[in-house]
């Protein structure tokens, strides 16, 4: 008799551990919502130091993609923007939502080729006043490659060693 009192108490905590799981379960998921983050959206370029930046263009579309490039552009430089491109051009119908502008300080000598390959990657060249030189370098020296949300707010920045799907896949997250 005692023996089957035992069990029936046995299996009723049982039955309460097993039906109070799903609520401690829960309670912990409240209590570290990190948990359920989407690793997938992790952006791989650095958060960029808050700037605001206004791109001269008319006809601007919402988010830039800014490479800024300090000396006269040089083959590196030419096959970074040519890069720029391509992931620009690899974003399907989202690439009408982003532009690419080289930036660099007024007083530098632009080549009419140099002119001409941007008009044809349908990239813009724009110059910002030698004031403002030494603050873009202390910013972007390291991670020159910076993408402007449709605010004109520095979003994130990238080296110069840019991996186009990472970056590529930061653009197709955060254009829209």
């Amino acid at each position: 008799m005692q023996k089957n009192i035992l069990k029936k108490y046995l299996s009723i905590l049982v039955m309460v551990f097993i039906f109070s799981l799903p609520f401690f379960a829960a309670f912990y998921v409240f209590l570290h919502p990190d948990l359920l983050r989407n690793f997938s959206s992790t952006n791989y370029g650095q958060w960029a130091p808050k700037m605001h930046w206004q791109f001269n263009e008319k006809q601007a579309r919402p988010w830039q993609l800014v490479y800024w490039h300090e000396f006269t552009c040089s083959k590196e430089c030419i096959a970074q923007l040519d890069q720029l491109g391509r992931i620009r051009l690899a974003m399907g119908r989202k690439v009408f939502n982003l532009d690419i502008v080289l930036l660099q300080p007024e007083g530098i000598q632009v080549s009419k080729v140099l002119k001409q390959q941007l008009k044809e990657w349908n990239m813009y060249y724009q110059t910002i006043p030698q004031a403002q030189v030494g603050e873009w370098n202390q910013m972007f020296k390291e991670h020159p490659i910076v993408l402007f949300d449709a605010k004109h707010q520095s979003i994130l920045m990238y080296p110069l060693n840019l991996d186009s799907k990472k970056a590529y896949h930061d653009l197709q997250v955060l254009v829209k």
